[in-house]
């Protein structure tokens, strides 16, 4: 059976917040999602990639727009682990970055704390939803659908 998440990151991937602030803002997304979705927080010792699984298509370069085909090369292989830099050497135009400036077609995030709504029962969260979510956490926040 597949299963939708709805993940809420901070826009800073190195950004962490107390562990109460962070139970603040949950239950903020709690009263915006389906009374009976599981909401959770995850703190990681480094920036986790956020990705919207198999919703996922396409990523292109931010500075050339050439379509990435490989981007998951551009990850290092213990990335299970978190990113502690994410500085990266764009293969198409040469152009240094960083990999949470990839234009991801359905929106990924790197993070080091990640509020997940499992089966939200809605789609995606409204600017003013997101913005009330960033008072309570203190920090502007991004979203990613995720399909599993």
């Amino acid at each position: 059976m597949s299963e939708n998440l709805l993940h809420v990151v901070p826009t800073d991937p190195f950004w962490r917040p107390s562990a109460d602030v962070a139970d603040r803002a949950a239950a903020v997304v709690a009263r915006l999602v389906a009374v009976d979705s599981v909401v959770t927080v995850e703190f990681h010792r480094a920036a986790a990639f956020i990705h919207s699984g198999s919703n996922l298509e396409r990523v292109e370069c931010p500075h050339c727009g050439a379509n990435l085909e490989r981007w998951a090369d551009l990850m290092p292989d213990d990335y299970d682990d978190g990113f502690d830099d994410l500085a990266v050497r764009l293969p198409c135009c040469g152009a240094d970055t960083s990999l949470d400036t990839l234009r991801f077609d359905w929106p990924c995030a790197f993070g080091c704390i990640d509020i997940a709504a499992r089966n939200p029962g809605r789609s995606w969260l409204t600017d003013d939803e997101l913005a009330t979510i960033a008072a309570a956490l203190g920090h502007r926040v991004r979203q990613v659908m995720q399909h599993i």
